[in-house]
């Protein structure tokens, strides 16, 4: 996740990075990211269950990342972000409980003055050494021998050597306009640094394979096709397992308008497989609001990500999923749903669909209430809709 700009707080500027031949300018948008979206409130209290945090919350910076992700291992998901006063800036995490988020808002820390990473590279919270635990990665030291470091997370916090599990240095980086991720692709728990690489018009994704000691030296050894449909600029990509084998798939809006659909490329023991469109949805498929968010997560607990969007008419727009089956995105493009006019939360605030409850269910997260009172708030998902 990439602040929006030169952090004015700590000072942090980029040193630098590894430049690269790139495609034509794509504009696409980071899942992990805090989007610009309008406000709809529900109009009376939606009569369903919610887990939240404390009113007045630290938010974190609005110019650094903010996360939603398992850090102690509970099999909750935490509210993460960077807290303190510049030069002791920090990274803090919000342990979700049973019943909410913790009263006590900054129990799992980083060191203080933690490296932040470069502002103008991706910056991610995922295992990267398969102990169930979300580990702060982001892309540290001076051109041209950057390289991708993970700042390990431990049962009681961050850990105080914050440059422990690392890629080769000079890494490829991949394009700068395209998506760029971190997710288990192999299905050994680590989670594995992927992204497009190569020269036009063979431009491929690659993954650099995490290992129990840092990620592995060669780093394109988990690749797609060469050439592969990278997919509409303008509408999301994701990598998240939509078949349930614990492999992320690289999923993408193809097709021609309009008949755009969802594919995915999914992902097998070597590799991704040669046959990039296998695990589609219905053509047509209601894409949701673009100036809403849109989300690739598992939210009914069958192990398979499902794709979720707002739509409908105002001021009755919903969150509905397509769920994901064994074979395909689902017929029925609506069969999981909130209330209708639920409260999407702030536009100038993350929203996140994490399972921050540990029922293996994502719930939807955003921030709501009234200045100084604004809370993070959780819809959760049960296993017929939020």
């Amino acid at each position: 996740m990439q602040a929006k700009a030169t952090d004015t707080q700590t000072g942090y500027e980029p040193k630098g990075f590894l430049k690269m031949n790139v495609l034509k300018p794509l504009n696409f948008t980071f899942i992990t990211l805090p989007v610009i979206f309008f406000i709809v409130t529900a109009s009376s209290p939606a009569l369903t269950a919610t887990s939240n945090s404390i009113t007045g919350i630290d938010q974190g910076y609005e110019n650094l990342p903010r996360f939603l992700a398992d850090v102690n291992g509970d099999n909750r998901a935490d509210y993460c972000r960077f807290v303190g006063n510049s030069p002791s800036i920090f990274l803090s995490c919000n342990l979700a409980i049973a019943s909410g988020f913790s009263p006590n808002q900054y129990e799992f820390n980083s060191i203080r003055g933690i490296d932040q990473g470069y502002q103008n590279l991706p910056r991610f919270l995922a295992d990267v050494n398969g102990d169930n635990r979300a580990d702060y990665c982001r892309f540290v030291g001076d051109s041209p021998s950057i390289f991708l470091s993970c700042n390990l997370a431990t049962a009681s916090g961050f850990s105080p050597n914050q440059y422990e599990f690392n890629s080769i240095r000079g890494i490829d980086q991949g394009y700068q306009n395209l998506p760029r991720f971190l997710a288990d692709v192999n299905g050994d728990k680590r989670a594995d640094y992927c992204r497009f690489v190569g020269n036009s018009p063979n431009v491929f994704l690659s993954c650099n394979l995490a290992t129990p000691s840092g990620f592995s030296p060669y780093q394109y050894e988990f690749s797609s096709i060469a050439g592969i449909d990278q997919g509409y600029e303008n509408l999301p990509r994701f990598l998240a397992d939509v078949n349930g084998d614990n492999r992320a798939d690289y999923c993408r809006f193809v097709g021609n308008s309009p008949n755009v659909f969802l594919s995915c490329n999914l992902a097998t023991a070597s590799g991704f497989s040669l046959n990039q469109y296998e695990f589609n949805s219905i053509t047509g498929i209601d894409q949701g609001y673009e100036t809403l968010p849109r989300f690739l997560a598992d939210v009914n607990g069958d192990k398979r990500a499902d794709y979720c969007r707002f739509v409908g008419n105002s001021p009755n727009v919903f969150l509905s999923c397509n769920l994901a089956t064994p074979s395909g995105f689902s017929l029925n493009q609506y069969e999981f749903s909130s209330i209708g006019g639920i409260d999407q939360g702030y536009e100038t605030l993350p929203r996140l669909l994490a399972d921050v409850n540990g029922d293996k269910r994502a719930d939807y997260c955003r921030f709501v209430g009234n200045n100084p009172s604004v809370f993070l708030s959780c819809n959760l998902a049960t296993p017929s809709g939020f």
